[in-house]
């Protein structure tokens, strides 16, 4: 039996492929972009954001796409942050509410893991075919792993109210537990030989 029913092609659909897919999350590879235009690579974020944001938009981190249509409106320029994406999200109060609250607390923990590495008997640090110990290992390590200055100040005030509670502890002739204190440090955080 006949029917009058019409095929009707949904203009708001956009389509991409996996090629697409990977220049929304990364950016355009090195034989351009393969979309027809801005507009098209922008409809297609609109359209397939929440399938992006799912896959890549985690860990403080956020696709290309996001940056170049979304960061704006947050008075961001359009384009990538680079490696410092987490601790701008983390730290500047224009993006309050981009991280959801489970994303900041595994960063913090990230952070603190990596923070309290640095304190560890012997660590070091390779960079540029050099390798640095001490404070300046420390300081470039916090700059690897993306630590925002208030949150490194945070871990600074927590060592240091550490260590004059171990102190206190110490001047009382209490005894203070292995743990609660590092090998090789002083009370300041400083290496001890």
């Amino acid at each position: 039996m006949p029917t009058s029913r019409r095929y009707r092609r949904r203009s708001s659909r956009v389509t991409v492929s996996r090629l697409q897919m990977t220049e929304l999350w990364l950016g355009p590879g090195r034989d351009g972009s393969c979309f027809e235009s801005d507009e098209h690579r922008r409809a297609a974020w609109f359209y397939n954001r929440d399938l992006i944001m799912h896959l890549w938009g985690k860990n403080g981190r956020r696709p290309l796409a996001w940056w170049l249509y979304e960061a704006p409106q947050y008075g961001m320029p359009p384009r990538h942050p680079g490696e410092h994406q987490q601790s701008i999200l983390f730290e500047f109060p224009e993006f309050a509410g981009v991280l959801s609250e489970r994303e900041r607390i595994e960063l913090e923990t990230h952070w603190k893991k990596e923070f309290d590495k640095t304190w560890a008997a012997g660590f070091s640090f390779f960079k540029e075919g050099r390798i640095f110990t001490g404070e300046v290992a420390r300081e470039l390590h916090w700059l690897w792993v993306d630590l925002p200055p208030p949150v490194l100040e945070k871990f600074m005030a927590g060592r240091q109210r550490r260590s004059h509670a171990i102190r206190k502890l110490e001047e009382n002739g209490t005894p203070v537990p292995v743990e609660a204190t590092a090998k090789n440090e002083d009370h300041n955080g400083k290496h001890v030989t």
